[in-house]
């Protein structure tokens, strides 16, 4: 319970210091107005077309709050695009390019804390055991989707000390929770968590592995392709950084 309250009061420091950079104030709502099962989706003939009428209005885009914002990019109607790479970095670099809304969030200076604070807030609270396999699908793949976003180099250095433990300490959590849900958090799912850990871990010079500094782990990290790393050890190096 403490470290739930010490997260929350740094997160609403950092809110009261970034104020004056926030986008905008006024609540400006959007949501994607063609989505999957409908029949105008049905009639779309290539993913070119379906991309297309993802895009968020540029006249609307400047005015959606980042919070908003996050929201918006963890509800994209097209996930395959994430899927269709070999590595992680590439699937998030398809999604850059094919999504106008994941593009301005990037750049949003607001960004790291709107990020942190809603994945500080994922849980299996939310989780509805009556949902349809294809909504429960739908849940595991926001943490997918966030972990993606978070691990970004953009974002990772916007975090001050503070927040990157805070990210860690999130990051342990999750990965407690997905490896206690197997049966809902497969394939690259777990591996998205180590990402964060490895990669945060090597920007406070804390990494600690064979050849930490080489030029292969450097690529795996930058790829996300973590098949091979010791996950175990990534996880309990993040718990001792955070105990200091």
């Amino acid at each position: 319970m403490k470290h739930k309250i010490l997260i929350y009061a740094v997160l609403s420091l950092v809110a009261y210091a970034l104020s004056a950079q926030v986008v905008t104030d006024r609540k400006v709502t959007w949501d994607y107005s063609v989505k999957p099962g409908t029949e105008e989706w049905k009639k779309f003939n290539s993913p070119e077309e379906i991309y297309q009428a993802l895009q968020i209005p540029e006249n609307i885009l400047k005015e959606i709050n980042t919070e908003s914002l996050v929201q918006i990019c963890l509800n994209y109607s097209a996930p395959t695009v994430f899927y269709i790479y070999n590595a992680p970095q590439q699937g998030f670099d398809g999604f850059h390019t094919q999504f106008n809304g994941i593009r301005e969030l990037m750049r949003r200076k607001d960004a790291g804390f709107h990020l942190l604070n809603k994945y500080a807030d994922m849980s299996m609270k939310d989780f509805n055991p009556l949902w349809t396999l294809e909504e429960q699908g739908k849940f595991v793949e926001k943490f997918y989707y966030m972990e993606l976003f978070l691990v970004q180099p953009t974002i990772m250095q916007s975090f001050s000390k503070e927040e990157r433990k805070i990210l860690l300490q999130e990051s342990v959590n999750k990965f407690d929770m997905k490896l206690s849900r197997g049966d809902l958090f497969g394939g690259l799912n777990p591996l998205a968590t180590v990402w964060i850990m490895a990669r945060a871990l090597h920007a406070a010079n804390k990494l600690n592995m064979n050849a930490a500094n080489s030029p292969e782990i450097a690529a795996v990290l930058e790829s996300g392709l973590l098949t091979d790393f010791d996950a175990i050890s990534i996880y309990q190096q993040v718990k001792s950084y955070c105990n200091e």
